[in-house]
């Protein structure tokens, strides 16, 4: 009883510590907030270990792909304040909830005048394609925008990208998208990050580096079951167990920083076949690991109803 009461507060330990960790290394300190478009950083110390969340009120300007501060003062009728990160369906009054469209976000962060400083930012989720212009440059790209879906090209990526403010200590940031792939949700729904080049630097390298990691490490223990099973192939548990930890694997490179793109030249459409499946799949493998466990083996009506519905779900999504 002993043993387990000390095994047990081992791994909570260890749980504890990794999520301490993980706090301490992405976790975000009272900040300033976006208001009405603004981010105010002057007289805010800029850490090269944290970055800050560009959440809060954006300017945004439906049906409009802008570029420069002229343009927007040319379409300030059509300004309108959208929270960041979130759905952008509700700038839109005519749609009935739909986030079928396009729109440019705008964002101005001022800092102090520093120099030797050198600024990043960390665009993480854009539906379904995107263009960030800082100051009236390009500095990322993922697909293209366009006012109708016959133009537009989806891309899902994350990336990171310097940001220079100009001559007035003002980081004027205009982000283009549209969306003609997902009703449900578009534009930016995962937040943005903002920071020194150090600090985003090293949670950009750490996050993907930690994915990769696990991936690894999933693969391994797959390949060592797959080959256990190889030697006793009565123990069905055990291909159960490879498919478990390989569908577990994708849904951390197809997720997040999407590191499986950067392997195999995806398109959106795949790359969001292979996450939504991926996340059906785990629970499926679990179930059918759970039953083996406890002995079940007689497949009864809500099990076979799962697994029907299951199976149609997967022809659905790969037709």
């Amino acid at each position: 009883m002993v043993k387990k009461i000390i095994i047990f507060i081992t791994y909570l330990a260890l749980m504890l510590g990794a999520r301490w960790f993980w706090w301490d290394t992405f976790g975000t300190d009272e900040q300033p907030k976006v208001v009405q478009g603004t981010l105010d950083l002057r007289g805010h110390p800029m850490e090269d270990r944290h970055s800050l969340l560009l959440d809060g009120d954006w300017e945004f300007y439906p049906d409009r792909l802008i570029s420069s501060s002229r343009q927007a003062d040319e379409a300030d009728q059509d300004r309108r304040m959208i929270h960041v990160p979130g759905d952008w369906s509700p700038a839109w009054q005519d749609k009935g909830g739909s986030s079928f469209g396009y729109g440019t976000y705008r964002l101005r962060i001022l800092v102090d005048e520093e120099p030797d400083e050198h600024y990043k930012l960390w665009i993480k989720e854009i539906k379904a394609s995107s263009v960030v212009i800082v100051n009236g440059n390009i500095v990322g790209e993922a697909g293209k925008p366009a006012a109708s879906a016959k133009e537009y090209i989806p891309v899902i990526q994350s990336f990171a990208k310097n940001a220079v403010p100009n001559e007035q200590n003002v980081i004027d940031i205009f982000v283009q998208s549209a969306n003609y792939h997902d009703p449900t949700s578009g534009g930016i729904i995962e937040s943005m990050r903002f920071g020194t080049q150090a600090a985003i630097d090293f949670e950009w390298w750490y996050s993907i580096v930690f994915q990769v990691i696990v991936f690894t490490i999933l693969l391994l223990h797959a390949l060592y079951a797959g080959i256990m099973f190889l030697i006793n192939p009565r123990q069905k548990l055990l291909l159960a167990f490879v498919f478990l930890l390989i569908f577990a694997g994708l849904t951390v490179v197809s997720d997040h920083e999407y590191v499986l793109m950067s392997w195999f030249p995806l398109n959106y459409t795949w790359m969001l076949k292979i996450r939504i499946l991926s996340y059906l799949a785990v629970p499926f493998c679990m179930l059918l690991m759970g039953r083996g466990f406890t002995g079940q083996v007689r497949r009864g009506p809500v099990f076979l109803t799962y697994v029907v519905a299951s199976a149609l779900y997967w022809i659905f999504i790969l037709a």
